[in-house]
């Protein structure tokens, strides 16, 4: 019985300490952008279309823009997580 009452009172303690911790935490998206499907096949070292995305700020950012001042340039898109 005293081993019950130990594993229960841990197990509640981690679940409080867990729910405690996320508990009104979001985050928030950085670019949110509607893109039309495109139907291509890209190659290894084939360029990326020229695409317009907003950043954080809400202003337009074009990709040829992006490539031209940068050496490398990397896209990345997370998919959603809520």
């Amino acid at each position: 019985m005293r081993t019950f009452r130990f594993l229960f009172a841990v197990l509640t303690g981690l679940t409080l300490l867990i729910t405690a911790c996320g508990a009104g935490t979001t985050i928030p998206p950085t670019v949110t952008v509607a893109l039309e499907p495109v139907q291509i096949s890209p190659q290894a070292g084939d360029k990326a279309p020229d695409i317009t995305l907003t950043d954080n700020e809400g202003d337009s950012v074009q990709l040829s823009v992006v490539a031209a001042e940068h050496k490398s340039t990397v896209l990345v898109f997370y998919l959603s997580h809520t």
